[in-house]
């Protein structure tokens, strides 16, 4: 039996045929995998940018309750006072710096530091200046045009001789 030549023309093109239609499969597929991964790169733009916005919002709000209790509460104004400073004055201290950092956002650390007296107060407890952990930040730091101003990441540990050291963002 002898095939037409109708037959024959559509047999020799059926190769080329199955071929373009892999190819428009394939070619698809990848515009598909380009699309997908430029809308994951910009979604993880969008969420990084609301990620920053928020952190920026919550550090200001820190440094805006921060300065705030510090202006205007007697009990910290008393600290930087020079009149003598008794247990209870630091319990009431403390007592007072708990309660400002259960009231912010992220975890976090408070100390304050009388230079007359050389001394740092924290949350935590009381510190000559000589057994402070983060002495070398502080006295970097201390009486700088900088204040106000927020400082890369750094390790922190309230003792010299603390193993425990935690990982800060620092307002001086």
């Amino acid at each position: 039996m002898r095939m037409n030549w109708y037959y024959r023309m559509i047999l020799s093109y059926t190769p080329i045929f199955f071929a373009a239609i892999s190819l428009m499969i394939f070619i698809f597929f990848l515009v598909l995998n380009h699309a997908t991964r430029d809308k994951y790169i910009e979604t993880n733009k969008a969420i990084l940018k609301r990620t920053v916005y928020n952190s920026d919002a919550n550090l200001m709000l820190i440094e805006r309750n921060v300065v705030g209790e510090m202006l205007t509460d007697p009990v910290f104004q008393d600290f930087f006072s020079d009149r003598p400073k008794s247990a209870v004055d630091d319990y009431m201290l403390q007592k007072k710096l708990i309660g400002l950092k259960a009231s912010l956002p992220f975890g976090n650390t408070i100390y304050l530091y009388h230079e007359g007296e050389r001394r740092v107060i924290s949350d935590s407890g009381s510190y000559r200046l000589d057994d402070f952990g983060d002495r070398e930040f502080l006295l970097h730091h201390y009486g700088r045009d900088t204040a106000g101003q927020w400082h890369a990441p750094r390790m922190l540990a309230y003792a010299a001789s603390d193993e425990r050291k935690q990982e800060v963002v620092s307002l001086v």
